[in-house]
């Protein structure tokens, strides 16, 4: 399986992920609630809202939200830390660059073949083609 194949199994997962847990909230709706002491859901429009009874219990309601965000953001960043960790361990091997280019190339010897084949003195060692441009008039907008 190549890179894409890799990628696209890592997508299905978290679709299959998003799937089992959206059908899992439609079955089992108040088991995916964390609702604050004080607040309670009201049904408003064919949607579920969350209303508190006072301002003491609207302030607990989002230091609540504030702290399951903060908890998920750590358990998040844990797990890419620990993700990027177990990645390092696998392929952490020193890794050699090579230059593209050819050491024994000599800028004047690529020099010398452009000019041959402006000229039409020679055969060209380029893979690159230069030709004769085109004249202003020919060039369409």
């Amino acid at each position: 399986m190549g890179v894409e194949g890799q990628y696209h199994l890592l997508l299905q997962s978290a679709i299959v992920v998003c799937l089992a847990t959206t059908l899992m909230g439609i079955g089992l709706p108040n088991n995916f609630c964390l609702i604050s002491k004080g607040c309670f859901m009201n049904l408003e429009e064919g949607h579920y809202v969350v209303r508190c009874e006072g301002e003491h219990a609207l302030h607990r309601a989002k230091s609540l939200v504030n702290i399951q965000f903060s908890w998920f953001l750590s358990g998040l960043s844990i797990f890419a830390l620990v993700l990027y960790i177990f990645v390092v361990k696998v392929y952490g091997q020193k890794v050699e660059y090579l230059s593209l280019e050819s050491k024994e190339v000599n800028l004047d010897d690529e020099f010398q073949d452009l000019e041959m084949q402006v000229k039409g003195l020679g055969e060209s060692h380029s893979f690159i083609q230069v030709k004769k441009g085109m004249a202003p008039i020919d060039m369409e907008r």
